[in-house]
């Protein structure tokens, strides 16, 4: 569910990279040169309970994207090919490729995956069976509706890149076929559950059913991203205009807000809605019912990726500002260190790329080696 940041972020973040050397964050005094401070992170836990490695896939070509399950498997992509991972570690190829444009897309909550053709997508089952194709056109897209195959393409007006205006959300079946068509005037971005699309212009967030009956529209959000909970009911907002803030609302009630020292950088909300959290470029912030509960303050590192879970635990993904060592870190919901581990150096923007699995039971992260498993319990 991640919307890419701006040019100017990724070239800063390729500028920076470093060990990671979060006061705290590590426990382990021989990967990293600093000693933990408390003030910081709250201190690092060895007497706890911490995640266990359960599997560790790698590949030769880095994965670029996964759908997580709450057992601990996954459905896994490169820029070429598709990989079913299951509980245990194994991995079986679903799709060789390379794809005739694009790369392979998968997303959480879909059992399948979609592969570009030129035309539009091919769409593929958990098993990596072609089941249909749908077809659409320049400057549009599709994504796999979670618990099927069925997909939602946005219709674009105009085929011109630097001017393209969506003006029809499309629900097509795993066959092509057509299934519901609605209006969806200026839509700029769209999270979609199991049963319902919202979608945001520049300055509302509608909610949809997928036959396209409107359940409710916020007109006072200006949406410069969004993501949503599985039921499509909570979603946190980082706002147009000031990039800095976060809003938290219930439907169209704003629960609160909350705004940063610097542009907001990742954003993430738990599957069930009560929990909510986002960072800067020096802070990570928890939330419950859109009330401040936890901060993180990240020190030498930046945070290139975050996760939340359903208990209000935070995830991290992490890359030193003068290095190239990359690390993950668990923390409570107030903020507290749980668990933290250094990983190998990496230049890419994004990784490590981490995500609960759905449930909480447990965490992947996404490397440049490859994915790996860690089994978790609740504090």
């Amino acid at each position: 569910m991640n919307e890419r940041r701006s040019s100017s972020v990724r070239s800063s973040r390729w500028i920076a990279r470093s060990v990671l050397t979060l006061a705290g964050l590590f426990a382990l005094a021989s990967a990293c040169a600093d000693s933990p401070e408390r003030g910081e992170t709250g201190a690092a836990s060895q007497a706890l309970a911490g995640p266990t490695l359960k599997w560790s896939v790698t590949s030769a070509s880095p994965f670029v994207d996964l759908a997580p399950r709450s057992d601990g498997s996954a459905i896994a992509a490169t820029k070429e090919s598709v990989l079913s991972i299951d509980a245990s570690g194994a991995k079986t190829t679903l799709y060789a490729g390379p794809p005739p444009v694009g790369r392979p897309l998968v997303q959480r909550g879909a059992e399948g995956f979609l592969v570009p053709t030129g035309k539009g997508v091919s769409v593929h089952d958990a098993t990596g069976t072609a089941k249909g194709a749908v077809s659409f056109g320049a400057n549009e897209y599709a994504r796999l509706i979670p618990g099927g195959l069925d997909t939602f393409v946005p219709r674009a007006e105009s085929i011109d890149p630097e001017d393209v205006t969506i003006v029809e959300g499309r629900v097509f079946s795993q066959t092509g076929a057509l299934a519901a068509s609605f209006a969806t005037s200026k839509l700029v971005k769209s999270r979609i559950t199991k049963s319902h699309v919202l979608w945001a212009t520049r300055s509302t967030l509608t909610k949809s059913s997928l036959a396209g009956a409107t359940e409710w529209v916020n007109t006072s959000v200006q949406p410069h991203r969004f993501e949503i909970d599985d039921e499509g009911r909570a979603y946190i907002v980082n706002r147009s205009g000031d990039t800095r803030v976060v809003e938290l609302y219930d439907k169209t009630t704003r629960l609160g807000a909350y705004t940063f020292d610097a542009p907001v950088w990742n954003i993430a909300i738990a599957p069930g809605g009560v929990y909510a959290a986002a960072s800067s470029k020096s802070v990570a912030v928890v939330f419950k019912h859109g009330a401040v509960v936890g901060k993180v303050p990240l020190g030498g590192v930046y945070p290139v990726s975050l996760d939340v879970a359903d208990d209000g635990r935070l995830l991290l993904g992490t890359q030193d500002r003068a290095k190239k060592t990359t690390g993950v870190a668990l923390f409570d919901a107030s903020g507290a260190s749980l668990f933290s581990k250094p990983f190998g150096d990496d230049d890419d923007a994004y990784r490590p790329d981490v995500r609960f699995a759905p449930g909480g039971n447990g965490f992947f992260v996404r490397d440049r080696a490859g994915l790996s498993f860690y089994v978790t319990e609740a504090p």
